[in-house]
């Protein structure tokens, strides 16, 4: 063990270790559980509950710095901070340390703590193969006794080539030297599922360049596991022409997707010119008082539907005209929602306010004057 370590142990392995009692100094059992907030789990009331004998719990979210003042879970911490949180755990330059945690996958938040010892030069570290599932399934004991290892003094050696930077990656964009991998479920890569991270906009496509379509399976989603809030919010935009003696507004009332908002375009439009014509744009200060009382601020993702999907795409461009990329339409609208069995619910959505700072993107309207200006020049193809 102490020339290679293996990158993962048998369970029958640390079975053996833990009941000829060698788990010490030398050895060190960590357990990493780590639940994502829609599952409902807490892996520290958990792991009081039972865990391996002589484990200790390895908080990723202590152990994760604070200071970028990022939102972000789990930020790598520095040489120092490492060094500190794991010698309080018994762990120093010469223990063997193996890693698990209680996911119904086997292993989840285990390896990421792998990583973080051979990233901070510790290379004696391994994953506990099957994690607790696997354990559990093998017979291994377990215990409800805290352990309590005496403090040791752990140093730390960052490994540079473990881990690359924000601005290295933007520069590989670039120079194409390494090979990115995305790890994710292929639907959050392709922004068709939501991200289970609150703090997380959707998925890598979706928070570089927003799909203009999402799926109604992909919200049906994000409705039920209670994402709607100021991260993600909905905004129905039916309108009806006169002649079809339709109210959109009543409508609404009766039913529509849970958490959304009614956005009414006629009241989102500028009267001021005098012109007798339906939906000018309003002024960038307006828009954003209006979109701002429907709980948008500048970091939500907008999902826009409609009964057809129709006016859904007037207020898709109005986003994307005053500077807001992360905006899409509900593919089918309600027609599609209802057909894949979207629940409905007439209980009204009243988002708390905030402060939507809207910016004019001019490459995404014409005036008048430019039009006719391009009669004569023909520099665009106007359809």
């Amino acid at each position: 063990m102490a020339a290679q370590t293996r990158a993962l142990v048998s369970t029958k392995w640390l079975i053996n270790a833990v009941r000829t009692n060698q788990v010490g100094p030398k050895l060190r059992v960590l357990d990493a559980s780590v639940y994502l907030p829609y599952l409902k789990r807490d892996a520290k009331a958990e792991f009081a509950q039972r865990h391996i004998p002589g484990a200790s719990f390895f908080d990723l979210d202590a152990c994760s710095d604070r200071s970028s003042g990022l939102d972000l879970m789990f930020m790598l911490p520095d040489s120092t901070g490492f060094s500190r949180y794991v010698g309080e755990l018994g762990v120093s330059n010469d223990t063997h340390v193996v890693v698990y945690d209680g996911s119904d996958f086997g292993s989840f938040s285990a390896p990421r703590v792998w990583w973080m010892f051979r990233l901070f030069g510790h290379s004696s570290v391994s994953v506990l193969d099957g994690g607790m599932r696997g354990w559990m399934a093998d017979g291994g004991p377990l215990t409800a006794e805290s352990s309590r290892p005496e403090r040791t003094d752990f140093r730390a050696t960052l490994n540079r080539s473990w881990v690359k930077t924000y601005e290295e990656i933007l520069e590989n964009i670039r120079t194409k030297r390494v090979q990115v991998v995305d790890a994710r479920v292929e639907g959050r890569f392709r922004g068709t599922e939501p991200e289970p991270r609150d703090e997380l906009l959707q998925t890598s496509i979706m928070s570089v360049q927003t799909p203009a379509l999402v799926s109604t399976q992909w919200l049906i989603n994000a409705v039920k596991t209670n994402q709607v809030g100021p991260k993600l919010r909905i905004l129905d935009a039916t309108w009806f022409l006169p002649i079809m003696k339709r109210d959109a507004q009543a409508e609404f009332a009766q039913q529509h997707i849970p958490g959304a908002s009614y956005f009414d375009i006629d009241a989102c439009s500028d009267r001021s010119s005098g012109l007798d014509l339906m939906f000018m744009l309003p002024e960038p200060s307006s828009f954003s008082r209006y979109v701002s009382e429907r709980g948008i601020s500048n970091d939500t993702h907008v999902v826009v539907y409609d009964f057809d999907s129709f006016t859904a795409y007037r207020v898709w461009w109005m986003f994307r005209v005053f500077g807001h990329s992360s905006v899409s339409v509900l593919d089918g609208g309600m027609r599609g929602w209802m057909a894949d069995g979207g629940p409905l619910t007439a209980e009204s959505s009243r988002p708390e306010r905030t402060d939507f700072r809207a910016t004019l993107n001019r490459s995404w309207v014409k005036t008048y004057e430019e039009i006719l200006e391009n009669i004569r020049t023909k520099r665009v193809q106007v359809v």
